[in-house]
């Protein structure tokens, strides 16, 4: 008989959990994040480029990356019956487009598109989200815990962690190992986070966003929201951290319900910035946080190029790996160091003030600060409900003109092809005590401006002159053209006119100068006039011979 029971609530149980785990699937959702659509124009061109290299793994990366974030999500309907989807900031904080997912035990797949970020808070990483047009596709959501979580009570977490790169579902079991816990920060004890609700139950990669529950045989599904599940250590074994839902309900009462003082809000955002920017080190980690995702989409290409040519080599090494973790944020730390680089003086910290903040008609703030002893205007936006910056100064504006720029100017700099490798060039020659001749030349550039040459020119059958030597040019660049003048000295040889003299060979040397004129629009094409002095002499004789001056204008290929 006591066996009969005991094998009746064994199977009970599981039966129950069973069931409760089904009708949990109709509740907690896949998200999947598109990017903005110029970080996908430069994701795309930055795969091409890895693949022309030949680098696969690299550009898998970026084919990975750019198919979007995924987390998890849960549903949440208030007392008016508004559906509301509960995830974490990082899960969506870079979202240009949201899509969620429900599936259910056989494998169907309901999807809804184009959610809208409505209310994010970076502090407790808690981000709300709502239905397009105010859709209200669920008659109820996930109970709420009314009380604290107790330790040694039992948890459970559900949601969609990645298994080989692919978001599976999963549901797990655990207890609460502390109710109450602050996390500290970079090894200090002085600076924490929480407090969170430390778990045992499995949080892996992807089940970020996804609910903490308990069990509650009152609640529809059985179950009843204690957290939204957010973070492991990676060097704790089972140690999971989740937000208490009460700090959700918060978020909600204060940004949903009209509690939000707006401009307010912007003061302490800018106090906090500028707090930030007086800090004696490097700030670009501290920029990048306020930067809103379009500036960052806008900026990234120019910023990165920016870094890879002037940031110190572990900025550059700093940001590469934030960029090969996450790759928009990698972008958005290069838009903040080339804004942290644009207002740092030589040394000691940035020094920053407000000036003014004034309103514009498309509800954006006009920000203005002095930095440095200069004015430096801003703009900042409501984004997800957060003030974050779209334009500072000069170096991160609201369009691409700044890459444009670049872009055009890279072009005409590889079509002034000015550091000579090999070149070619012949054309017209006169000589003042021959007449008209033809001459040709080649360059070969070894070390820095030097260069070795060789020449030959042709009057007659009767005068040809080959000679080799050394010379240096100085390219000066002008926009779409440059000149590039130059000097060379030649020792060679000079068949000259039968004469009576027993030899018609003349040696010696002579020395040339002139100027290039290459162009952007014809990369390669140069164009060159140059003077030439000659100097040569009979070896029988010693006589110096005629030919000492001539002038040159030719045509040449610069490789």
């Amino acid at each position: 008989m006591i066996k009969q029971m005991l094998c009746s609530v064994l199977i009970f149980t599981t039966a129950g959990v069973y069931v409760f785990s089904q009708e949990l699937r109709d509740f907690v959702c896949l998200i999947n994040q598109t990017y903005h659509p110029d970080v996908i124009v430069y994701m795309e061109k930055l795969k091409a480029e890895f693949e022309k290299k030949g680098q696969g793994d690299a550009a898998n990366a970026v084919d990975n990356y750019l198919k979007g974030g995924f987390g998890s999500g849960f549903i949440y309907v208030d007392s008016a019956g508004n559906n509301y989807i509960i995830t974490n900031n990082h899960v969506i904080n870079q979202a240009y487009t949201i899509t969620i997912t429900f599936e259910k035990l056989d494998g169907t797949k309901i999807k809804h598109e184009n959610l809208r970020i409505i209310a994010v808070d970076e502090g407790t990483d808690i981000a709300v989200l709502s239905f397009p047009a105010g859709e209200r596709p669920f008659a109820s959501g996930f109970s709420v815990l009314n009380r604290p979580v107790k330790e040694g009570e039992d948890v459970f977490s559900a949601g969609f962690p990645g298994l080989s790169g692919t978001p599976v579902w999963q549901f797990g079991r655990g207890m609460v190992s502390n109710a109450s816990v602050m996390v500290p920060l970079n090894n200090d004890p002085e600076e924490n986070v929480g407090p969170y609700i430390q778990h045992t139950a499995q949080v892996d990669p992807g089940n970020s966003g996804g609910p903490l529950l308990v069990a509650d045989q009152q609640a529809p599904t059985g179950y009843a929201v204690a957290g939204i599940n957010t973070l492991s250590f990676r060097h704790r074994q089972a140690a999971n951290y989740s937000i208490p839902i009460k700090n959700v309900l918060e978020l909600v009462d204060r940004t949903l319900n009209g509690k939000e003082t707006g401009k307010e809000e912007l003061d302490a955002r800018i106090e906090s910035f500028l707090a930030g920017l007086g800090k004696n080190k490097a700030v670009y980690g501290h920029i990048a946080k306020y930067l809103s995702n379009e500036c960052t989409a806008l900026n990234a290409e120019y910023a990165l190029s920016n870094v890879m040519e002037n940031a110190p080599r572990t900025v550059q090494e700093g940001i590469i790996g934030v960029f090969v973790y996450n790759p928009v944020s990698g972008m958005g730390e290069a838009v903040a160091w080339t804004i942290e680089n644009s207002l740092r003086a030589k040394s000691g910290v940035i020094r920053a003030s407000l000036n003014d903040v004034s309103r514009q008609s498309d509800g954006s703030y006009k920000v203005n600060f002095t930095i440095q002893d200069k004015i430096v205007e801003s703009t900042w936006v409501k984004e997800y409900n957060i003030w974050r910056i779209r334009t500072f100064g000069d170096v991160a504006l609201d369009d691409k003109t700044q890459i444009e720029a670049k872009t055009r100017k890279t072009a005409q700099a590889a079509g002034l092809r000015t550091d000579i490798g090999l070149a070619v060039n012949s054309g017209f020659e006169y000589l003042f005590d021959q007449g008209p001749a033809f001459f040709a030349s080649m360059w070969y550039r070894f070390v820095g401006p030097a260069f070795w040459d060789i020449q030959f020119h042709f009057a007659s059958i009767d005068y040809i002159q080959l000679e080799s030597g050394l010379g240096f040019n100085v390219p000066i660049r002008l926009n779409s053209f440059a000149l590039s003048p130059f000097a060379m000295a030649n020792i060679g040889f000079r068949k000259i006119p039968p004469s009576d003299e027993d030899f018609d060979i003349a040696f010696g040397w002579s020395v040339r100068g002139g100027i290039q004129v290459v162009i952007a629009s014809a990369p390669g094409l140069l164009i060159q006039a140059a003077y030439q002095y000659n100097s040569y002499t009979l070896m029988d004789k010693g006589g110096l011979k005629e030919g000492r001056h001539g002038v040159t204008l030719g045509i040449g290929y610069v490789f």
